[in-house]
Order: C-alpha cells, then sequence, then structure tokens
C-alpha cells in the first residue's frame, strides 16, 4: 500500500541531508535525493578523518536505506570512484553490488523488489555478475543457482551520470527469470523523450517459456502530473500466458500542463520514471521506462 500512490515531490524532497554526530558535533553527512521512486540516489557522503572507522558511515548509510524503504523506494543507488577501497567495502558490508561502470561506478541495493528477494531465499547460494548490456548504459545484473541452472536477470538503464546516461535516470527496462521448471521474460519500452501536452506510449511485452500457464496483474506507478489513460486510469490489465505463447500490451500516459518538472532541476538525473508492476502469483517486479520531459541546456531543464 506505501506505493499505491505517488509522494508529490517538492524542493525539500528533492535533497536530504542525513548527518552523523559524535562528541557533539556533526563528523558525516550524505545526501538522500529522492525525487520520484523508485530509484533513490546516495550521494556525496564524507566523514571526517578523525572519526572513519568508528561506524559513523554505516550508520548514516543504514538510515538512508530505511529512508528510502520507508518512501517506498524500489532500490537506492550511488556512484564511487573505483580506486576508492574504504568506500567500496563500506558499500559491499551494507548490500551494495555493482551495477555499472564509466568514469564512475555505480552500485545499487535493491530494497523492494520481490521476485529478487524470493530467488534469494529459494536459492540461497546465487551468485551474483554485472556485464555490459547491449544498448549504451545499459548493464546486466544476474544471479544464477549453479546447482539448479535457475537464473534471474535484470536489465539496468541509465549507465553513470558522467559518461552514458544521457540525462536519463536508472530504471530496470527488462527482466528474465529461469526457476525451476518455470520461465518468464518481460520488457518495457517507450520514447525517450515527451513534451508536456503529449502522450507516451509505454510497450510492455512478455513471455511465457515455462510450461503451465502463468496469470500477470499490471499497474502503473506515475510521478504526478503524468495520467495514464483508457484502461489504464483504472487498473492495469490482467493477462493470461499459456505456455509459449507472449502478450504485448501498450499504455498510454498523457503528460498534462500539471507535471511540475522543477524538482527534476535539482535531481541527479532530469528524467522521470515511468513505471509498471507486475504482479506473478506470490512475487511481483518492477519495470521503468525513463523519458525527458524537455531538453537540456546550459545545466538547465527546458519545458517544450
Amino acid at each position: 500500500m506505501r506505493n499505491h500512490r505517488w509522494r508529490q515531490a517538492t524542493r525539500a524532497d528533492a535533497c536530504r541531508y542525513v548527518v552523523g554526530e559524535a562528541d557533539g558535533k556533526i563528523v558525516g553527512r550524505a545526501v538522500l535525493e529522492a525525487v520520484y521512486p523508485p530509484f533513490a540516489e546516495l550521494q556525496n557522503m564524507h566523514v571526517l578523518d578523525p572519526y572513519r572507522g568508528r561506524g559513523v558511515g554505516g550508520a548514516i548509510v543504514d538510515e538512508c536505506v530505511a529512508r528510502a524503504g520507508r518512501l517506498g523506494f524500489m532500490a537506492l543507488f550511488l556512484q564511487t570512484h573505483a580506486d576508492y577501497l574504504p568506500a567500496q567495502r563500506l558499500y559491499a558490508r551494507k548490500g551494495f553490488v555493482l551495477a555499472g561502470k564509466a568514469g564512475m561506478l555505480r552500485l545499487v541495493r535493491f530494497l523492494n523488489l520481490p521476485v529478487l528477494d524470493t530467488f534469494l531465499h529459494e536459492h540461497p547460494l546465487a551468485t551474483y555478475s554485472a556485464s555490459a548490456g547491449e544498448g549504451t548504459g545499459e548493464w546486466s545484473l544476474a544471479w544464477s543457482d549453479w546447482a539448479s541452472g535457475d537464473r534471474l536477470e535484470l536489465t539496468l538503464t541509465g549507465g553513470t551520470s558522467d559518461k552514458d546516461s544521457e540525462g536519463h535516470g536508472p530504471g530496470v527496462r527488462a527482466l528474465s527469470l529461469k526457476a525451476g521448471e518455470a520461465g518468464l521474460t518481460a520488457q518495457l519500452d517507450g520514447p525517450r523523450e515527451a513534451a508536456k501536452g503529449t502522450t507516451v506510449e509505454l510497450r510492455l511485452e512478455a513471455r511465457n517459456e515455462g510450461p503451465d500457464p502463468l496469470r500477470l496483474c499490471t499497474r502503473l506507478l506515475l510521478p504526478p502530473g503524468c495520467e495514464a489513460q483508457g484502461e489504464w486510469s483504472r487498473h492495469g490489465p490482467v493477462v493470461d500466458l499459456e505456455p509459449g505463447k507472449e502478450t504485448c500490451v501498450l499504455a498510454e500516459i498523457a503528460l498534462t500542463d500539471d507535471l511540475d518538472a522543477e524538482p527534476l532541476v535539482y535531481a541527479a538525473f532530469g528524467s522521470l520514471p515511468l513505471s509498471v508492476e507486475v504482479f506473478l502469483g506470490r512475487t511481483s517486479f518492477w519495470l521503468t521506462h525513463t523519458v525527458l520531459p524537455g531538453h537540456w541546456e546550459d545545466g538547465m531543464l527546458h519545458q517544450d
């Protein structure tokens, strides 16, 4: 229920400081950038030298994770330098995994992704790997179980901000799941840019690669100012997929005149996340397509 409605983002929501105190003074801080779900970002983590190694950084990270989770974000990501090992050790201890690299390393921790939680619960010895995807700024994140051959793979888009994101924030574009005899592939696509007053068409494709029928229930999660049209304005369609069959569902989303892009100016990425949550049996997953609501010029977002 916490994800049923999106928070109305404001300038104050865009960046919030989380600080660590010791000996009566502030000795560490980070910025939690939480504009629109499903991805939040942890930025500018720093602890004063005399207080490093005393748990201050870990406590700040724990608080950022907890706050992002309470707000209903699917994942928390960050970027760090490839040669800064102390930070990498800290983030690894806190459950972050490598999710991309360019000039910086991108790390991510999934907070609310039931399909991943289910897979890891049923495959506790699954190993993780990441590799460059086929598209620019795409990375394949995979968890594989050597004993059974089962595998969960996510395609993460967005790249890293200083090289190949092109202004787009992160999103999970595609999913591939093999668990026992069951199998499913799903992906979400759409245009990269759209102006206020226009309509964005999302394309959700799914294929049942297992021997049993699957029922998929769907719903949209949209930022304020984005309105679903047609059937999606009430609820997402329910799709029954027979073995070996695939489906394609279209969703039309209007970028209304009420869309306020100002909070995006204060974010590292100026894109709107348009998300579909897919419910599959006892589990669910998010797919997100990001769209630029205008164009960037001189470091500012301009509405078309």
